[in-house]
């Protein structure tokens, strides 16, 4: 006998099979008894059951009892039983006795349990080595009428009346692979209208796959379409469902904006749009009823800034630069929330990023000052100085600390570069017989301005900073001091605040 083949002896007395007739065909009921992921993993071999049978009822391995409650309760039902060794013997005495009970198929045939105890019970007519050889063999049971099931004419797929109480979500999955999308929303609308999903964010989660499957969208790829069907829905839920689901449904419109901006990388305008109108949807939603949601507020608002400098015009340029200052208003400048300290100096750092750009650097050089400030803040509250790697920290914020100094260094060049350049061509106009003239009187102020003492400070302190960054030695001309925060310098040799 090979594995394929029933282990139901040939010579077994076929007045048993003749016997188990269909009292009422239009009751037919198939019930599958499964563990885990079990009955997703044979999804192909689980739609073959809607072709068979009127009704197909599902019981994991932790509802035996109620399976047993449910076959007792139908008098006027026909049951066949699908259910694996593991928890044949749990659920067979409890029903096997009963009127309603037509027919036992058992699989997953182990070592340490006797086929000949299975077959003690009348009502089993085989025992298998797999699921897939119990589907062949149930199959062939039909045709050659061992039992009838009410399905004449019908096409496979209208069987889906008789819809399982807990379909599964990898089923429609499955036939969106196979492209059968009128069966996958089926599916989908069978799961939201018998399951009862308490939690709002969980109906969303099946929402995005249904927008996919009603608009042909392969398993695990990405199509604009489907994010319009779930934008739709969620209009839809705000209308319905606020203010009880507010979070859910914000965050819904913030995975929207997600979505388009990371999946759609040659942004147009309408779907940079349609993710700048999903982001404002989610801080209205939040600023209404959640205000005090820091984070995800100021978080949309940046999304709302990085969407503008996607589209790149001075006009939305200018719109970035604002919902950054809207994101930094939105967390307490005072704040000990390590979270929203690390928002705080990365918003600063982008936002003087984009006041360089739009060459607004006394306002650039403000943010990164303030950058500075939290970084430093952010190291003392998430590190204690006494931590074994708080040295490490220290360096990385170190780091920080001196890119920001670096580029209020580089504010300060292109502003030198600029005036120097002023210093040559913002002159009075001369004709050529007054150059002469001019030159004379030029060439002694210069000389004398060389002479003066902040010419010859400035001067010394430009060559100790030179050595500095080659040395790495400090100035021993002047020491630092500070003024409201803002770091000055005093020249000792010199005598001088000017530097």
């Amino acid at each position: 006998m090979n594995s394929c083949d029933s282990l139901v002896e040939e010579n077994k007395d076929e007045s048993a099979s003749a016997s188990l007739k269909w009292v009422n065909q239009q009751a037919s009921v198939v019930i599958w008894i499964f563990s885990g992921f079990e009955l997703e993993d044979n999804a192909p071999l689980y739609i073959n059951l809607y072709a068979m049978f009127d009704s197909v009822q599902t019981y994991q391995d932790t509802q035996i009892e109620d399976c047993a409650a449910f076959v007792g309760a139908y008098k006027d039902a026909e049951f066949v039983v699908i259910v694996s060794t593991k928890y044949a013997l749990r659920i067979i005495p409890h029903i096997h006795d009963l009127k309603q009970l037509h027919s036992i198929y058992i699989y997953d045939l182990s070592n340490n349990i006797d086929s000949i105890v299975l077959y003690s019970y009348a009502k089993t007519l085989g025992v298998y080595k797999t699921v897939d050889h119990l589907f062949h063999q149930l199959a062939d049971d039909i045709n050659h009428k061992k039992f009838s099931v009410p399905l004449g004419d019908q096409d496979q797929y209208d069987a889906f009346s008789g819809f399982p109480i807990i379909p599964s979500r990898k089923i429609a999955k499955w036939h969106r692979v196979q492209s059968n999308f009128d069966v996958a929303m089926e599916i989908y609308n069978k799961i939201v209208e018998t399951k009862n999903i308490n939690h709002f964010n969980g109906r969303m989660s099946f929402y995005r796959e249904i927008a996919r499957a009603s608009n042909h969208v392969l398993y695990e790829n990405d199509d604009f379409a489907h994010i319009i069907q779930w934008t739709i829905f969620n209009y839809f839920s705000s209308a319905h469902y606020l203010p009880e689901y507010y979070n859910e449904i914000a965050q819904e419109y913030y995975f929207i904006g997600n979505t388009i901006r990371e999946y759609n990388k040659s942004f147009t305008f309408d779907t940079n749009s349609l993710a700048l109108k999903c982001y404002r949807k989610c801080v209205d939603i939040l600023s209404h009823y959640a205000p005090k949601e820091h984070r995800s507020i100021a978080e949309c608002y940046d999304s709302i800034a990085k969407s503008y400098v996607t589209i790149g015009s001075n006009e939305f340029h200018s719109a970035a630069i604002e919902h950054y200052e809207k994101a930094l208003l939105n967390i307490p400048s005072d704040t000990s929330c390590a979270w929203l300290i690390n928002l705080l100096k990365t918003y600063s750092k982008s936002i003087a990023d984009l006041y360089i750009v739009a060459e607004q650097f006394n306002l650039a050089i403000c943010h990164l000052l303030k950058a500075i400030e939290y970084e430093r803040r952010y190291l003392h509250i998430t590190m204690n100085i006494n931590m074994p790697y708080y040295a490490h920290a220290a360096v990385t914020t170190n780091k920080n600390i001196s890119k920001c100094y670096n580029k209020v260094v580089d504010i300060y060049e292109i502003l030198a570069s600029r005036y120097r350049t002023k210093s040559l061509t913002d002159l009075e106009t001369t004709k050529d017989r007054h150059d002469s003239f001019n030159c004379q009187y030029l060439l002694p102020v210069q000389a004398a301005t060389r002479a003066t003492t902040i010419f010859k400070c400035l001067h010394d302190h430009e060559l100790a900073l030179y050595y500095h960054d080659i040395h790495g030695h400090t100035c021993d001309k002047c020491h630092t001091y500070y003024e409201s925060g803002v770091p000055s310098w005093r020249c000792e040799e010199h005598d001088s605040d000017k530097c």
